[in-house]
């Protein structure tokens, strides 16, 4: 009060307008954070999930519900770096055989039970013992695991993994021991309550129509700004597009058909992430059934498949790529450029099966195998994929004109996971698959995954295979790795137990005028391994009616293919700050304040 005593009036006004100046940015920028928490993000998805049982699932809409709700130890950033998560820190011993982990202190289950390194080794012994068929090759090298105290585990190896950070521990959810500890028969388990520790709390599904998720307010780590989230189920994508136009969804991850993107970019409210992706759609032939065993066969089918074409007239060539390899082109450290790539040839794929004695024998256009009996193949496609749909529809074209009997059946997700996953009883299906290590679809072609709800769905068996799968897993030398793996792609071009067709470029659109904040990241903005997304988006912060500037389209980075995929994303822009009319509000209580403090003072002497 003295201090305003000794002032002389025009000193006074001075320090009003610093206090405006200096101060009000500072207020108003706390006020614009303010606004950006809240509201419930609407996602759009075009399969439910196939069950809650977090070990035992095989679609990608699962996964990005379970990695929305289950923390694992470790994630990739969005350069594609291995960055804490559960465990904060790590060390290995000298051999490579011995990690030890310490995780966060004040992480907690969804219904209160605090999590500590009981769950973690019970997690990953429990897997391991169980033999649960989707994450044999992650676990099948970890000897077991043990408790050091509250907060420190102890992982034994009975080999070398070049994976353990990359796959293992980026992969697997932690489980709350309290939960399934009595469990015996995992895959038996339908984890009702989906209960995790992640940055989200599962409220409630209605199956085939919506899985509503709130924001975990005891999470362990930094929160989203989002309330919560609302994930709606639509039949295709065209539904899922129209009621992102409407304003129904704020963003739709899934690939935008290439017919509508002209019309989405001319949009004012709309953004198209454009992402490069690591999931390969592939042809899984079933190699078990004749004459799908023949490799040579194999061979024909692939010359007699265009999969230039396919991207050309299904996708787009802006926004996709033909594939030759079970790992995607987008991997370009770890991908073979040099493999065959089996250019289409009708006429070649016809000497092939002339060749084998599969022809005509009766005229009736149908050629018959060495036994007499008529080819026939039935491709199964994904019933919400148009892409995939009309892919199968070309491949039936052309294989018909080799003289061969083929069907195209779009089935639902679950029931094509069920015949080739589960039962092995199927002839064709097509199957979206990838991850950013590629150890996983490596794995695919492993022996011992040739099981219930193991990843290999063909029946491929090879000692060799097996041999150098293993070689690569404990390979830590990147280069040296690197030769192993080109040389199993090599393998793979010769065997072609699957057909690799095409990658599509994320373009997933999203709407700016509700949400923005999404962060790019390869597979999309909205994916099962981008935790950033949840972290960083939030409402939009919308100006005074009085001030309202021209709406712009944020725009997201593009990572070129022939970019390294550890290349830095820049994430977008925070919003501006309120419109003039707050400042001037602001200003006004600021000036009447402080005069009315200092004509007070004034009147005291």
């Amino acid at each position: 009060m003295m201090y305003f005593k000794m002032l002389s009036r025009s000193k006074l006004i001075a320090l009003v307008f610093l206090i405006i100046v200096l101060g009000l940015p500072q207020f108003f920028a706390f006020q614009s954070l303010r606004e950006e928490y809240g509201g419930v993000l609407r996602v759009a998805f075009m399969s439910d999930m196939e069950t809650q049982n977090v070990l035992y699932q095989q679609s990608w809409w699962s996964y990005i519900v379970t990695s929305m709700c289950y923390d694992t130890l470790v994630v990739f950033d969005p350069s594609i770096k291995v960055t804490p998560w559960l465990a904060t820190k790590w060390n290995v011993s000298n051999d490579g055989l011995v990690w030890t982990l310490e995780i966060v202190k004040n992480a907690t289950w969804h219904d209160g039970v605090p999590l500590t390194s009981e769950d973690v080794a019970f997690t990953f012994n429990y897997i391991k013992e169980k033999e649960v068929a989707p994450f044999i090759s992650r676990v099948e090298f970890i000897d077991h695991v043990e408790v050091i105290d509250k907060y420190t585990v102890r992982f034994y190896l009975s080999e070398k993994s070049a994976t353990f950070l990359t796959r293992t521990l980026r992969s697997v959810p932690i489980l709350p021991k309290h939960i399934w500890g009595g469990i015996e028969k995992p895959e038996e388990f339908k984890n009702d309550k989906f209960i995790g520790s992640g940055m989200f709390v599962f409220e409630g599904r209605v199956p085939e129509q919506y899985i509503k998720l709130k924001t975990n307010e005891k999470y362990w780590g930094k929160k989203p700004y989002v309330d919560g989230v609302i994930i709606k189920i639509y039949k295709d994508l065209d539904s899922m597009i129209m009621a992102l136009r409407a304003g129904e969804v704020d963003v739709v991850p899934w690939y935008s058909p290439a017919a509508v993107i002209p019309d989405l970019e001319a949009d004012p409210n709309i953004a198209i992430d454009n992402s490069p992706d690591y999931y390969v759609y592939i042809t899984y032939f079933n190699i078990k059934k004749h004459p799908l065993d023949v490799k040579e066969f194999r061979h024909a089918l692939a010359y007699a498949t265009d999969r230039e074409e396919i991207v050309k007239t299904v996708i787009g060539t802006k926004y996709g790529e033909p594939q030759y390899s079970l790992i995607a082109s987008a991997l370009d450290f770890w991908y073979n450029p040099n493999l065959p790539k089996y250019k289409f040839n009708i006429t070649k794929a016809k000497e092939i099966l002339d060749k084998l004695g599969y022809i005509d024998t009766n005229g009736d256009g149908v050629r018959e195998d060495e036994n007499g009996k008529p080819i026939e193949l039935e491709i199964n496609p994904p019933n919400y994929d148009p892409v995939r749909i009309r892919a199968a529809q070309l491949m039936q074209l052309w294989w018909t004109e080799l003289g061969l009997r083929v069907s195209v059946v779009p089935l639902d997700f679950d029931t094509m996971i069920n015949k080739a996953y589960v039962k092995h009883d199927f002839c064709m299906v097509m199957v979206g698959d990838g991850d950013l290590d590629p150890d996983y679809m490596l794995s695919t072609m492993c022996s011992w995954e040739y099981v219930e709800y193991g990843m290999n769905c063909m029946g491929y068996n090879s000692s060799l295979w097996d041999q150098l799968y293993r070689e690569q897993r404990v390979e830590v030398d990147l280069n040296k790795r690197r030769e192993i793996i080109w040389k199993m792609q090599e393998i793979f071009a010769d065997e072609l137990p699957m057909l690799p067709l095409y990658m599509q470029y994320c373009t997933y659109p999203y709407r700016t005028d509700t949400f923005i904040g999404y962060v790019p990241f390869p597979s999309g903005i909205v994916t099962d391994v981008n935790p950033w997304t949840w972290l960083k988006v939030h409402r939009v912060v919308k100006p005074t009616p009085t001030t309202t500037p021209p709406v712009t389209t944020p725009t997201t980075p593009t990572i070129p293919m022939s970019t390294p995929i550890t290349t830095p994303i820049v994430t977008p822009t925070p919003p501006a700050a309120p419109g003039l009319e707050m400042w001037v509000i602001g200003i006004v209580v600021v000036i009447i304040v402080i005069l009315a403090v200092a004509i007070a003072i004034r009147r005291r002497k």
